[in-house]
């Protein structure tokens, strides 16, 4: 099959799914009312309400996050040379759910009363979770290249921190007994695109857009890291510097969606290894299909998630839980029947 009748294809699954997410749910609608809201002909405000500010909004939601994760998990693939890299590798998730734990704790106070902080801001849980994020990914680089910034150091240091935030956040959920902040620790946690409002997703849109012009800038540089870092530096690229920036842009891409979305897993590591799959291990084409590969499949696994048992909403984090580890488990499966086969 050639790339043209792939990036066809994956075009059209990624319409199929948009116009499926606006016809399928709990409320029925019909294709010529979806017809009437694109033409600009929909004159009931309800149904204009659940196609718009519901499904649609939900959607392009799930294409926004799912194009960071995507790139960001390709990207960082290459740049660490480790096939089941992702944007989590740096301990993001755990980061950005211990600061949006604190910001709920300090809205919703606690069962010591002294240490309960009233605070009334419809942004700082994002803001919390988004500064926990950075704060971990400057954390991590930094220690790091004092150890020297090699790619066995940051997921070292990464896993080590991923465990020492995890910890802290099931410390503060076991001290914090109250019933309200647990649970809405727990629901952030389990990821939801239906959360945001229109200027988040149009955030989520331009960060998804300024991460891919990034990435694709440093393509090169990450097709020659991806072979060796010797490699690389005997072609002039500037090894630390291109793997800094790069883990930097991504580890801030995905805070931004991670923020307002909550924790999306398998998302990064299942669309680079797919893309490269689909596309070959050129970063000039992985990077941009990885984008529509993640799109794609969060996309898809939140129109699963609100179909499958409803009127049930199941979170999206949960459904890319379970679509992605047995999708992941194929592809590695596939990549070492393939090596075998090879050798």
């Amino acid at each position: 099959m050639s790339i043209k009748v792939k990036t066809l294809s994956l075009i059209f699954g990624i319409l199929a799914v948009v116009v499926l997410s606006l016809l399928l749910g709990s409320y029925k609608v019909s294709m010529k009312d979806v017809y009437s809201l694109f033409l600009g002909k929909l004159d009931d405000p309800y149904v204009k309400k659940v196609l718009l500010d519901m499904r649609f909004k939900k959607v392009l939601t799930a294409l926004a996050v799912g194009g960071v994760l995507g790139v960001s998990g390709a990207a960082m693939q290459s740049v660490l040379r480790n096939p089941l890299a992702s944007p989590f590798t740096l301990g993001i998730q755990h980061a950005a759910a211990l600061g949006a734990a604190l910001a709920l704790m300090a809205l919703y106070g606690g069962t010591i009363e002294r240490f309960s902080i009233k605070l009334h801001n419809p942004f700082l849980v994002a803001g919390m979770a988004f500064l926990g994020a950075f704060l971990q990914t400057i954390f991590v680089l930094a220690l790091s290249r004092v150890v020297g910034l090699s790619v066995y150091a940051i997921v070292l240091v990464s896993i080590a921190l991923a465990f020492l935030t995890q910890a802290i956040l099931s410390l503060l959920q076991y001290i914090f007994l109250n019933e309200i902040v647990v649970a809405a620790i727990l629901f952030w946690t389990f990821g939801d695109t239906g959360r945001v409002g229109w200027a988040e997703v149009g955030i989520m849109g331009l960060v998804a857009l300024v991460l891919l012009m990034v990435l694709l800038y440093f393509a090169l540089d990450l097709d020659l890291i991806s072979i060796s870092d010797e490699v690389a530096h005997s072609s002039g690229v500037k090894v630390g510097r291109c793997r800094l920036l790069v883990l930097l842009f991504c580890a801030l891409g995905t805070a931004v969606v991670v923020c307002f979305a909550g924790i999306i897993g398998f998302v990064g590591l299942v669309a680079g290894q797919m893309a490269r799959l689909m596309f070959g291990w050129a970063n000039r084409r992985v990077i941009p299909f990885s984008a529509l590969i993640g799109g794609l499949l969060l996309a898809f696994s939140d129109l699963l998630g609100r179909t499958l048992l409803s009127p049930t909403v199941i979170p999206v984090g949960i459904m890319t839980s379970i679509i992605g580890a047995p999708v992941l488990i194929y592809l590695l499966l596939g990549v070492r029947h393939a090596q075998g086969a090879g050798g």
